[in-house]
């Protein structure tokens, strides 16, 4: 850790690292502009503890120029333009293999949306993957339509797959919290998908959580609701 009125010029000397990570400072547009202007890329992780005004722009830009391989975790951030600036198209130009959302409050990131849970799964870099997500904007109508898509997508691959290729292994899991958008009952198992779509719960007292696997071969995928 360095102090942030240090941390320009020292970027600007880092050739190669093993991670960025920037605790203890809040991100802004300065800084963030600051460190992409440096000669730099990292191999794991990208780790930012505190997301602030900076832009979902340039925050794009400032992930795709890192490159983390290994974990993308952004936590502690406690303003709306923080989740404005975090938004899917983040981690689908990311080929991080854990990917984090936390924010330090009950923050609602109205991005993560139907549409953007159906693109997460269906990456083409979402083979193994886990991604936690924050209070956001699935409904259950976003979790029908997610686990089809990944359930088409596996069958298309499967079927131009030749006597000699081997069955791809995909391991995908994305969870977040339950909210008042995600009606379990209105989850359902199309007849086509009968056998590999499980819909399963915890304990009666934990009865918000539960997990929609898709599984088609060495293909999965687990939907993970969890608990508030």
């Amino acid at each position: 850790m360095v102090p942030a009125t240090r941390l320009t010029n020292i970027m600007r000397h880092v050739s190669v690292c093993h991670s960025l990570k920037l605790c203890g400072v809040s991100l802004d547009e300065v800084m963030a502009s600051n460190i992409l202007e440096a000669s730099f890329r990292t191999i794991n992780d990208v780790i930012i503890d505190h997301v602030n005004t900076v832009t979902a722009e340039t925050l794009g830009k400032l992930v795709r120029k890192a490159r983390p391989s290994k974990n993308l975790i952004f936590s502690n951030h406690s303003t709306l333009q923080a989740s404005e600036a975090i938004v899917p198209d983040l981690l689908l130009s990311c080929s991080a293999s854990n990917i984090t959302i936390e924010p330090s409050v009950t923050l609602f990131h109205r991005t993560f949306d139907d549409a953007a849970l159906v693109r997460l799964v269906i990456s083409d870099l979402a083979i193994r993957r886990a991604i936690r997500l924050p209070l956001c904007a699935i409904t259950h109508n976003g979790i029908n339509d997610a686990a089809q898509a990944f359930y088409k997508r596996c069958c298309d691959v499967m079927a131009e797959l030749t006597a000699e290729m081997r069955a791809p292994q995909w391991e995908v899991s994305v969870s977040f919290p339950s909210s008042m958008l995600i009606n379990r009952d209105l989850i359902e198992v199309p007849i086509g998908m009968r056998g590999q779509c499980t819909i399963w719960g915890y304990l009666p007292h934990y009865n918000d959580s539960f997990t929609v696997e898709v599984r088609v071969g060495a293909m999965n995928l687990r939907i993970i609701v969890e608990s508030p």
